[in-house]
């Protein structure tokens, strides 16, 4: 990408992220009443510990009914029982309001999208953890990637994500994506 295609860019994601924080700070019943996506994704580290975790959350509005939507979370990791060698699953719950609330909130009225931390400088390190937040209401969508160290103020999101994430994986459906090695 050339420097002036990243700064479209990155006046592009501002310009969404700017959308998307006046919509949920104005109302945040009527943000919800677009189709909403959240997605946070972990990933990095050496081959045998590598990790890669996403969790999803989508919110869709319905007919004279409150929004639905639902939760899917992938994990994978190293495997040599597979092909590639790596266990793939995915788990998915019933989602509301209040499920994607509690990622939305802490992203869009607070500043970890809003302002620039050292931790989204790409330090060119093998083996480093990196994560991304995404928003996405009807269309508009803001993303922002850091690498490890993360910002402190990870916390409040990061404690809502962790929530859904034990309760797909305790109570949600569960499915294998990979295929077992021959």
């Amino acid at each position: 990408m050339t420097p002036t295609a990243m700064t479209a860019a990155a006046a592009d994601a501002a310009a969404a992220l700017n959308v998307l924080a006046a919509a949920y700070a104005a109302d945040p019943a009527a943000f919800f009443a677009a189709p909403v996506a959240v997605r946070h994704a972990v990933r990095g580290g050496d081959p045998e510990g590598y990790t890669s975790e996403v969790i999803e959350v989508t919110l869709a509005p319905r007919p004279n009914a409150a929004p639905a939507g639902e939760v899917r979370y992938y994990r994978s990791k190293y495997d040599a029982a597979y092909d590639p060698p790596f266990l793939v699953e995915q788990f998915t719950l019933p989602a509301g309001r209040a499920d994607a609330e509690a990622v939305v909130k802490p992203l869009l009225s607070g500043d970890l999208l809003k302002k620039p931390y050292p931790a989204e400088a790409d330090p060119q390190v093998a083996g480093l953890l990196k994560e991304t937040w995404s928003v996405n209401r009807d269309g508009a969508e803001t993303a922002k990637t850091f690498f490890e160290p993360f910002p402190k103020e990870f916390q409040a999101v990061r404690a809502a994500t962790r929530d859904l994430i034990e309760r797909a994986v305790k109570g949600g459906k569960r499915a294998v994506l990979s295929t077992k090695a021959k």
